[in-house]
């Protein structure tokens, strides 16, 4: 790829239709003259052939072969940390905004993107909680003898960090498979 910018939007899919091809070029031409745009892209169950969509900048990876993506080995906890934090090995860049490919904004996205790519922060987590308390969120049933009186979950379909910061949540990671990408 040719880099561009100094921050890179990173959008997670594990399927490229032509709705999915439709929202990333809206979103890339959001993103046009603020950040790259890479698709995050899991081949895993639908391979497709990059020649098939130009324009688009493709980091491939396969869920199924990668080291502790779905967390604790529950298929229904995918950690896209983990494919990210193998993108930034071979893409570098100040700041990743890592986003989930089916999130819907109802405001203006270019000033978002204009006005987060502003800032020089390690983390920002940028998430809604839809479902109004702790209980409702559903990955805290996957916690084994939780020791926590209260342990609230945030849907994290949107977060910003640094590379410093993902190279250090990667070196801790070498030593435990305990973090998950909604801190």
């Amino acid at each position: 790829s040719i880099k561009k910018s100094c921050n890179c939007l990173v959008v997670v899919s594990h399927k490229m239709d032509n709705n999915s091809s439709k929202y990333i070029s809206y979103l890339q031409k959001e993103a046009n003259g603020i950040m790259d745009l890479i698709i995050l892209y899991d081949c895993a169950t639908c391979e497709i052939t990059e020649c098939n969509y130009p324009g688009f900048v493709f980091y491939f990876f396969n869920s199924k072969k990668l080291n502790s993506f779905f967390h604790g080995g529950n298929k229904q906890l995918p950690n896209p940390l983990i494919a990210l934090l193998e993108l930034m090995k071979v893409e570098k860049y100040d700041h990743y905004l890592l986003m989930e490919s089916d999130v819907v904004f109802s405001g203006n996205f270019r000033s978002f993107l204009t006005a987060i790519n502003e800032v020089n922060y390690d983390y920002i987590h940028v998430a809604k909680d839809k479902h109004g308390k702790t209980e409702a969120h559903w990955p805290i049933n996957y916690i084994q003898n939780n020791p926590f009186k209260i342990l609230y979950f945030s849907w994290s379909q949107l977060f910003y960090a640094s590379f410093q910061f993902l190279t250090d949540i990667d070196n801790f990671i070498k030593n435990n498979d305990s973090i998950y990408y909604e801190f």
